[in-house]
């Protein structure tokens, strides 16, 4: 089965973004939401999807309460030295 995607000509992706909006409609679009993409571990994508599936949320559901909970933490903190430990963690190694 070929994607529709795959045979356009987009230049970025948003524009492919907005190709999606237009072909779905709002409906399938959350109100409010903007859509990012990470690159995760494929040992973290494992957990994710285990833990995903043992609560039987969703993998975009767990990761907004994710970001939400770790934003909530680092204002709190009003310190740097948290959310660099963060970052060392989530950083790519090169």
């Amino acid at each position: 089965m070929t994607c529709v995607m795959d045979s356009l000509p987009l230049k970025k992706f948003s524009d492919a973004y907005m190709y999606m909006r237009s072909q779905l409609g709002d409906k399938h679009m959350p109100d409010g939401m903007v859509m990012r993409s990470v690159y995760l571990r494929p040992q973290e994508d494992t957990k994710l999807r285990q833990l995903a599936h043992e609560k039987n949320v969703s993998k975009n559901d767990l990761i907004r309460s994710a970001v939400a909970a770790k934003l909530r933490e680092w204002e709190q903190a009003n310190s740097d030295e948290r959310l660099n430990e963060d970052l060392a963690l989530g950083r790519r190694t090169r």
